[in-house]
């Protein structure tokens, strides 16, 4: 018994000293630590706090009594949703759109990438490299914007050059077949060219290498230098 309470004591002495020690290290390197603290700060805030509201889909959420106070329901949402055709029409358009977006996302970065290897001056990679990068500077509130501004059907600017030509406008918003069209463009105009502009194209050119696609990539630029 006594060997046991010398042992346990001899334990929280040991956790008492590592955390002294681990607190001087801190404070030695507190320089670094204000360096990452706005980072450390906005991952607290944008991606561990939005993760409390994953409680509402075991809650009868109701906006007067706000989340704590929205009574407790388990799976009873989840049993409603399975119950409903909606529930396999999400998982299909989730399902269909993923891979949409990944087929075409892939294709279009290996094709800016293999566009941006054939460019033999610096000057004119940097500056398409600036011009793609800058979509993936907009939230997805001003892209919705500005695919409004392009797709309305009274006063967007598809419709007013297809009207120019004598031709019927279409209403793009009402048709369910041209949405999987109109999300894939709006995500590939943002998105696509994130890799090759952030300066990694060359490192898909050599997976591409890798893969076998020597004849295509010597084709575009046979004097390139990857490397």
């Amino acid at each position: 018994m006594r060997n046991f309470r010398h042992s346990t004591i001899q334990r929280k002495r040991t956790r008492v000293q590592s955390g002294r020690a681990g607190l001087r290290r801190n404070l030695q390197n507190r320089e670094l630590l204000v360096l990452a603290s706005p980072g450390l700060l906005f991952v607290l805030l944008f991606s561990y706090l939005p993760m409390y509201g994953l409680v509402l889909a075991f809650k009868n959420f109701k906006y007067n009594l706000g989340i704590l106070g929205s009574p407790w329901v388990g799976l009873e949402n989840f049993r409603f949703l399975f119950l409903t055709d909606a529930a396999w029409r999400i998982t299909r358009n989730t399902l269909f759109l993923n891979f949409l977006f990944i087929l075409s996302g892939y294709t279009a970065s290996i094709l800016i990438a293999l566009l941006l290897f054939g460019l033999s001056q610096k000057k004119a990679v940097k500056l398409y490299q600036s011009v793609l990068i800058f979509p993936r500077l907009l939230s997805w509130v001003v892209v919705g914007y500005m695919a409004y501004g392009l797709l309305n059907p009274q006063y967007g600017l598809l419709n007013s050059m297809i009207r120019q030509h004598g031709l019927v406008p279409v209403d793009w918003y009402s048709r369910p077949e041209l949405w999987p069209a109109i999300l894939v463009f709006t995500s590939l105009w943002k998105d696509a060219g994130m890799a090759a502009a952030a300066g990694l194209y060359q490192s898909v050119v050599g997976f591409l290498l890798i893969l076998g696609a020597n004849s295509l990539v010597r084709r575009i630029e046979p004097d390139h230098s990857l490397f």
